[in-house]
């Protein structure tokens, strides 16, 4: 991803192109106050919801039945978590500016914003189709969603935080409720 991402940025720089053209700019305009106050209210209530279910075996065996379509890319052990971090923070900062910087700003040239961010957003869904079906509708909607403060303050800062912050936010559950799975859970789940 991070060689796209140079790819994307090499080539915007040789057409002299700006970087708030690409949505590199920080949030601007009358909603920009609103949207950095609600990321920092959605990090703030990932953090908290994730000490929440950190200290709650049901809630950790509920996430655990929920990731498990997604287990294998899940980090097992501590020393994974470090490279998931790494993963977490490349997929922010590079997916955000392939498909809401990039996508959406070229189709943008082409189709009503709408069509824009219908568009790239079907695209990023599809690119996660290794998650299946249901993971290809959830990250197709998290795009459109993640695509509101681009056309609204024109800045990938706030998707690009809060992308990483779900996804570190995933791979920390996971992480802890493989870690909390009683010997034999698969089978007790399997009976009931």
């Amino acid at each position: 991803q991070w060689s796209f991402a140079a790819v994307i940025l090499a080539l915007w720089w040789w057409q002299r192109r700006t970087p708030a053209a690409l949505a590199l700019a920080w949030p601007a305009g009358p909603f920009a106050p609103w949207l950095v106050g609600l990321a920092a209210v959605g990090v703030l209530a990932i953090v908290l919801q994730a000490r929440a279910i950190a200290r709650n075996p049901k809630a950790l065996a509920a996430i655990r039945r929920k990731l498990s379509h997604v287990e294998r890319m899940l980090p097992h052990a501590p020393g994974e978590m470090s490279w998931f971090r790494a993963l977490s923070l490349t997929a922010g900062v590079c997916e955000e500016l392939m498909f809401r910087g990039f996508l959406m700003g070229y189709l943008g040239h082409y189709l009503p914003w709408w069509g824009a961010v219908v568009l790239s957003s079907l695209a990023f869904g599809f690119g996660h189709s290794y998650q299946g079906l249901r993971g290809i509708v959830q990250t197709g909607v998290v795009g459109a969603v993640m695509a509101v403060p681009v056309l609204l303050a024109r800045s990938l800062a706030i998707p690009m935080v809060l992308h990483a912050a779900t996804d570190l936010y995933a791979g920390h559950l996971g992480q802890l409720a493989l870690q909390s799975k009683p010997a034999g859970a698969d089978e007790e789940l399997e009976k009931s």
